[in-house]
């Protein structure tokens, strides 16, 4: 987690308590307690006074009382998707890799694509601004960096904020967001836990899903105790200093199935060590602690189907089935000659430029979609470019909606790279020099058609 003015209140605490980095016990801890080494003499005990010791009954643990667990009404949530944006990437001559971007930027944004879901959607659309709006002022102040930079460099500088999607069922939908950072100086490194209420959009706070933060309290010293307590790395003050941390809220928490996964800094509780501890609050375990109305899935067969869920694939009209997404398939293989044949196969009229027709014109083909006036071109590329008269192959295809300010692009970059399955989102708004549109990649063509087709008409009225 990121430096904050908290923070240094807490660590100026913990040095008033401590004066400086204390040496380390090398006593043995437990429960908490320092227990002092034992001082004299070992005698040893002659042979044939020694008595066995009694053979110590093992106590099974307590089975859960399933009358005390909490019992859910729990269906599947929105379909979404997520994509990446690497827009940000630059260039510079004192970077010393040759062709390799002195910057690069990634940031995930994610889109519901089904309806149903309205102020769920509307926060996303927050997320995703607040996000590129974060990332967009970092790069520009990098890009400020690197014009004055005049020392050679050997490792590129990188702004990297991806999601991890945990929980998505009819109460709660969450996710990490992990965000990484270096400016040629200092790398930096932050985990951020997001849980909101399917329902409302709201953003959940930690009392919202549990009835006592103390047993979460807790749970973690013990852990950390567990952890590192025999490890000889936690300083004399980590007890205090974890009271601090937790009691400012400087720990990381996100709500899965099993239960509220939580996480905390070790730098500061420890010499050297910079991970992060990391554990789970189980509902199964807890089951008197949470908030019946947000508990997932913590046992297997919980989560329920729903029958009515919207399918994005029900918004594609005939030509995607019966040309396009065999055209998007063939993208880096597909011959001109083979697109036109599967073309002439279908009822629709097409418009073509076709290799050797003119010098300075790329080979390409273009048809509408009838039942909506939207606009597919497909451009061509030589399949050897040391021969640009040989065999022309398919290498960007656009779908460009009638009704839409934004597109679909699959590409191989003139057979430079595997295929991309890219959307422009021109959905950010204009202020003070931001970027007002993205490229988001997606890992398939069917969460990329998934977000163009369904989840921009849903939810981004001002693009059409």
């Amino acid at each position: 987690m990121k430096r904050r003015i908290a923070l240094l209140l807490i660590l100026a605490m913990a040095v008033c308590l401590v004066g400086c980095k204390e040496e380390k016990k090398e006593q043995e801890k437990g429960n908490g307690r320092v227990t002092e080494a034992p001082t004299g003499t070992l005698t040893a005990t002659p042979e044939n006074t020694a008595t066995p010791e009694p053979t110590k009954e093992i106590t099974p643990m307590p089975t859960p009382d399933t009358a005390k667990l909490p019992h859910t009404e729990l269906t599947e949530g929105p379909l979404f998707a997520i994509g990446t944006t690497m827009d940000g990437t630059a260039y510079a001559d004192t970077y010393i890799s040759p062709n390799l971007p002195a910057f690069t930027s990634e940031i995930d944004f994610i889109y519901l694509t089904e309806d149903g879901y309205p102020d769920l959607a509307a926060r996303m659309k927050e997320e995703n601004n607040r996000h590129n709006e974060s990332g967009a002022y970092y790069q520009d102040e990098i890009l400020k960096l690197l014009s004055v930079q005049e020392e050679r460099f050997d490792k590129g500088w990188y702004y990297r904020d991806r999601i991890k999607a945990f929980r998505n069922d009819s109460a709660v939908f969450s996710y990490t967001r992990s965000l990484s950072e270096f400016n040629g100086v200092v790398a930096t490194e932050d985990l951020t836990g997001y849980s909101f209420d399917t329902k409302t959009g709201e953003l959940l706070d930690i009392t919202d899903v549990i009835k006592d933060t103390d047993v979460l309290q807790e749970a973690m010293r013990a852990g950390i105790e567990a952890e590192y307590g025999n490890k000889n790395v936690l300083l004399d003050s980590w007890d205090n200093v974890f009271t601090q941390l937790f009691g400012f809220r400087h720990y990381g928490w996100v709500y899965a199935d099993e239960g509220i996964e939580y996480w905390i800094e070790m730098e500061y509780m420890t010499d050297d060590l910079t991970e992060l501890y990391k554990g789970t609050l189980k509902v199964a375990e807890h089951p008197e602690l949470f908030a019946e109305q947000y508990v997932g899935a913590y046992a297997d067969g919980m989560l329920k189907e729903r029958e009515d869920k919207a399918d994005p694939k029900e918004a594609q009209t005939p030509i995607y089935e019966e040309i396009l997404l065999k055209l998007i398939a063939g993208v880096g293989t597909m011959t001109y000659d083979e697109c036109t044949l599967s073309l002439d196969m279908t009822d629709l009229s097409y418009t073509f430029v076709a290799p050797g027709e003119a010098e300075e014109v790329q080979p390409n083909i273009s048809f509408y979609d009838p039942m909506n006036g939207d606009k597919i071109q497909l451009m061509f590329w030589p399949k050897n470019e040391n021969d640009p008269t040989g065999v022309q192959t398919l290498s960007l295809l656009y779908v460009l909606p009638f009704k839409l300010d934004g597109f679909l692009l699959v590409t191989d970059n003139y057979h430079t790279s595997t295929v991309e399955y890219d959307v422009v989102d021109r959905s950010f708004p204009q202020k003070d020099g931001l970027p007002s549109q993205r490229t988001v990649s997606f890992v398939n063509i069917e969460e990329a058609l998934a977000v163009l087709l369904q989840g921009f008409y849903l939810y981004y009225p001002e693009l059409y």
